[in-house]
């Protein structure tokens, strides 16, 4: 990794006596964060001020001489700024997960949310279908909804192969 190119960081603009770095998807609460980042890089002797942008997820250091010593503190830094990179999604993600494996341990398996959205795709492609919407909308849906059912049949064929795989291991095993 380049010393100017930090997760979730990067440098806007660099010359001598100044440095602005930029927030990549700047968000709120980000002005605590970068208070701490300016307090830290604000330690080193070379640098005269810090400016935080909150609106713009900027800060503006002005320094002694070349901005390397900041950008150079930056890299020690790059945990903390790692630790502040947003991913929503992912962390949406692995909510999502979170709450499947909730619903299908609760259920033995019988529910999930795979199951629910499949469901939910049939009955959108059937009461398209009712309501005269067979083209396209019905057909997408039950296309999706095809396309579910062999996903989940071949997820649910692996799974039965490994059972087999196993069981025909441990008889093996237990021969010899």
């Amino acid at each position: 990794m380049a010393r100017s190119e930090h997760p979730g960081l990067h440098v806007a603009h660099a010359s001598s006596g100044r440095l602005r770095l930029r927030l990549r998807n700047a968000q709120e609460g980000d002005l605590e964060f970068l208070n701490e980042l300016a307090e830290r890089v604000g330690e080193l002797a070379c640098v005269h001020e810090v400016r935080i942008t909150a609106r713009t997820g900027s800060m503006l250091v002005l320094c002694k001489g070349e901005p390397e010593p900041v950008l150079d503190r930056l890299h020690e830094l790059a945990t903390v700024v790692a630790s502040h990179v947003s991913t929503p999604m992912l962390r949406l993600q692995e909510a999502v997960h979170e709450a499947n494996r909730r619903l299908a341990g609760s259920t033995r398996g019988m529910v999930t949310l795979d199951r629910i959205m499949l469901a939910a795709t049939a009955l959108g492609g059937l009461w398209q279908t009712r309501t005269g919407h067979l083209l396209p909308a019905g057909t997408t849906l039950f296309e999706y909804a095809l396309n579910a059912i062999q996903r989940e049949a071949s997820r649910e064929q692996d799974l039965e192969h490994e059972h087999e795989t196993g069981r025909e291991r441990a008889m093996h095993s237990s021969h010899h």
